[in-house]
């Protein structure tokens, strides 16, 4: 076997009889990349008891040095209506705390962010719509951003439903390098 090798480290790598480097490359998923090496994938499940029109689950980023990047959500409901995810751009998500839960289950970071549940808002949550799906009783639905949702610190993403009854949203997340532009 030839191998090549670092004359500081002494660590050496294999190449063919060409003189070619081998080399080994995996491709994955960014999401399963940031989860693996560095524990900043999370899951955030809202299930509560609306009257129609209310937030479900809001989701703002604290971290001022990483982006929060949303691949997807599930929602359903126990009464057909209209869910809608949007920027927040006016009105102060608010209710019961929301604990974002870590995907990779041997990782102790915590996510930087601000989560709530149910329909306690301070003022009227408005904004500039990303999906929004006409969903059937028990029928669940996924918006399925595959990362082109991005937050910045202090950006706020909300979902709301137009039905009364029993919903349910489950949105999985993780954090990445700024985006600049």
């Amino acid at each position: 076997m030839t191998q090549i090798r670092d004359g500081l480290t002494e660590h050496a790598a294999r190449v063919t009889k060409d003189g070619e480097l081998l080399t080994l490359a995996i491709a994955e998923p960014e999401i399963e990349f940031v989860s693996h090496e560095k524990g900043l994938a999370f899951h955030l499940a809202s299930t509560y008891s609306l009257t129609g029109g209310e937030e479900a689950l809001s989701l703002q980023n604290d971290n001022a040095d990483l982006d929060i990047v949303v691949v997807s959500m599930v929602v359903s409901t126990s009464a057909s209506g209209i869910v809608t995810v949007f920027e927040v751009t006016s009105g102060t998500p608010g209710g019961t705390s929301i604990t974002s839960h870590n995907l990779n289950f041997g990782s102790s970071v915590v996510a930087q962010a601000t989560a709530f549940g149910n329909n306690s808002v301070t003022g009227a949550l408005s904004g500039t719509t990303v999906g929004a799906q006409d969903i059937g009783t028990s029928t669940p639905h996924t918006f399925d951003f595959g990362g082109a949702v991005i937050l910045p610190k202090n950006s706020i993403l909300a979902v709301t439903f137009a039905t009364t009854g029993v919903v349910f949203v489950d949105l999985v997340f993780y954090y990445t390098a700024k985006i600049a532009f």
